[in-house]
Order: structure tokens, then sequence, then C-alpha cells
């Protein structure tokens, strides 16, 4: 079993020696069962990895305590031990099928897993250390950022709001953990657990407030706030959907991210939010904290800036007409031709289907204003040209065409 490299030599025998240990106690209870009724192999296999991973879960967050890895970091460190224990005990025991192909653990089995005392001991335990990190400490806490995946590769938060937002976060999994036998198959997501997507949201909101808290102390400008969330939430979908569904495809994968979306846009903390930042947007520059810099450094300025080109006003319910379809206020600069390329590669796919902008929506792609959006060269959301490249590849059979994905679309 390979660790990471952080792991220290102490580290590494303390795992060692509770595989023993629990391989070990495993076999006894095999050998000592006495009962008419057969063995529980599974769930005394369970316990054994578990115990194991429990004990491998501990060193992470000693990395963590220490300010070696970050919070999000240790989780994820975490979690891939638990897979390659699983792979390593399960092949040994004739559980191999509880791997998918490809080396993920199986989501029913996995689900398993998060039902188990273990389990909850290392959400606890994982808990307490962003608790920490949030009231704590403001030193970076993702000072190697290189090391970090998935959800890491969200855009930064300054340090402190960074670490309230993995404090929320592991809330958020330790909540819907306690939910996920209480809610049915909600209807709209077959095989989609109701306790899944509401974990997906609170984590994406608890983002959404981190970035309005760092605007609002004058390290961000609504701007970039905007910019920031708006790359979050794929980011924030990916990591949570790819752990519940690691073998879910890239078009399933993009139905369920789209049909969410539309969940969290009608949300009233989707609509506090874009109150909320109309709302920083107004605050006049010598409110700001920062002192000695100029219009296009000052965030306070830019935001005063950002009003007058959007005139957006505090408090108001933001029109339609001032956001895109993902619900996300633009700027009147956004009217400008920005990717004539993609306009331009967009039109030659439709004239090749003899299709027109209506026929896009008709094919389970985004609808004809946003189509017409990007016929204009304008922004759109990056899930909007997943859901397009999936239509256009849905193209007639008499045309034989090929099968588009996101990357054939133009970046400019």
């Amino acid at each position: 079993m390979d660790y990471p490299p952080k792991f220290s030599s102490q580290a590494r025998a303390a795992v060692e020696a509770e595989k023993i240990r629990a391989r070990n106690k495993h076999l006894k209870a095999k050998q000592d069962w006495e009962s008419d009724w057969p063995f529980d192999d599974a769930g005394s296999v369970q316990t054994w990895i578990l115990s194991v991973f429990l004990v491998y879960a501990r060193q992470a967050i000693s990395l963590g305590t220490t300010d070696v890895w970050a919070v999000d970091k240790v989780r994820d460190q975490a979690l891939d031990g638990l897979r390659l224990i699983t792979i390593e005990v399960g092949y040994a025991t004739g559980f191999d099928y509880w791997i998918e192909w490809g080396g993920s653990i199986n989501s029913k089995i996995m689900r398993r897993f998060e039902a188990a005392p273990e389990w909850r001991q290392f959400e606890d335990e994982l808990l307490a250390l962003a608790e920490s990190k949030a009231g704590g400490s403001q030193r970076d806490s993702s000072a190697n950022p290189s090391e970090g995946v998935g959800i890491a590769d969200v855009p930064e938060l300054p340090s402190k709001f960074r670490n309230s937002f993995e404090a929320a976060r592991v809330k958020a999994a330790l909540e819907c953990l306690a939910d996920a036998n209480a809610f049915p198959n909600h209807p709209q997501f077959a095989q989609f657990r109701l306790h899944e997507p509401i974990r997906i949201q609170k984590v994406f909101f608890a983002y959404c407030t981190e970035a309005r808290n760092a605007c609002r102390e004058g390290s961000w400008t609504v701007t970039k706030v905007m910019q920031a969330v708006d790359a979050a939430w794929p980011l924030i979908f990916g990591s949570c959907f790819d752990r519940d569904h690691p073998s879910a495809s890239d078009t399933k994968k993009s139905e369920v991210r789209s049909a969410l979306w539309k969940t969290v846009t009608d949300d009233q903390r989707w609509k506090q939010h874009l109150t909320e930042l109309a709302e920083l947007a107004k605050r006049p520059v010598f409110e700001s904290p920062i002192v000695g810099r100029t219009e296009a450094e000052n965030p306070n300025a830019m935001n005063a800036r950002f009003v007058e080109d959007s005139e957006i006003k505090p408090g108001a319910t933001v029109k339609n007409d001032e956001t895109d379809e993902s619900g996300v206020i633009e700027a009147k600069d956004a009217d400008k031709t920005q990717f004539p390329d993609r306009a331009r590669w967009l039109k030659e796919r439709l004239r090749e289907r003899s299709w027109n902008k209506h026929d896009v929506a008709r094919n389970n792609g985004p609808d004809h204003k946003t189509v017409q959006k990007i016929l204009d060269g304008k922004r759109v959301r990056e899930d909007r040209l997943e859901s397009l490249a999936s239509a256009l590849s849905k193209s007639p059979s008499a045309k034989k065409l090929p099968a588009v994905n996101l990357l054939d679309i133009p970046s400019s």
C-alpha cells in the first residue's frame, strides 16, 4: 500500500500495526463463531477495513493540526486511504466486488461505510479540526496549493474565510450523513438520494457567504465574488457528485448538475446572495478600510464603478435582463462581443445540421435565449456549453456528423 510522502515512518507503522490487529480480530471472530446462524463475514471485513481507516485518517488529521495539510487536503487523503485499504483487504478476503472498475469504492458499500460508527468518529474529529482552523490561526492553510485536489481547485478564498468555508463544508457533510436514511429518492433525480443535493447546496451557499464576507472586508471586489462563485459551482458539484457516483458518465453528471442548478437559482439563499452583492456594490469608496490605493486598486472603488455600469440598486430585485440564464449578475460591458470564434463556430454547427436556435433546446440543450447569447459572442456558464455539446451530438443520423464535446467549443 502506497502512503502519502508526508506520512512519517511512525504514522506508517501505526497503520501497519492496526492492519495486523484488525486482521487477527477478524480471523479469531470467525474461528470462534459457534452459532447456527452463518458468520457475518461482510460485517466483520467492514469492521476490519474501517478500524484501519480510522487510524490512517487520524494520521492525516495530525498533519492538518500542524498545518502541513489544509482541511480539504486532509479529507481527500483520508478518503483515498480508505479506497486503498478497501482494495487491499477486499482482494485478500474475496470482497473484491466492493471495488468498481477503475479502483473506486462501490457506491452502496460506501453508504454502508458512512453509516458505521468508525466513519462518524472520523467526521467528528475532522469537524473539530476544521472548527479549530476556522476560529483560530489566520495562517493560510493552503500554503501548498499544488497538493490540493478536487474541491481545493475552487477559487481560493482569503485564509480566514477559507477556514470558515471548510468548517461549513464538514458540517454539511455531517448533517447530510445523518439525513441519509431519512429521505426517499427525490423524484426529480433518478438514483440520487435527496441528502446529496442538499449537501451540495449547503457547501455552495457556504462558499457564497464567505466570498461576500471577503468582499465586505475589502479583500475582494464584487466582480471577483461573481467570477469566483461562477467558477466554484461546477467544481463543488463535481467534488461531491464524483464521490457519491464515481462511475457516473459525463453526460449523466452534466444532466444532474444542470437540473440541480435550477433548484439553486430558485432558492431564497441565491436571491439573498444577489441582493447582498448589489448592496455591497453600492458601498461608497470612503468606507473602504484600504487606504492609499488608486481606484483600480481599491475594491470598494471598483464596486462603485461596477454599480454605475450595471445600474444595480441595493435591496432591489435583480431584473432578468441584468442576469444570465444562471442568475449571475452581469455588467453592461458584457454586451460586447467576447467570444467571436465561438459564435462563428456555433453558426456553422447549426448550419450543417439545418437547425435554428430553438432546435438546440428541442434536443435537451440550452434554451433559445442562451443559444442567442452564444451566437452574439457573449459569456455563458460552462455547464451551458456542456449542455450545448450534448445537444449538438444528437444531430440527425442522416447527416453522419461527429459527436461534439466541450473541448471542441472555442474558448475565444
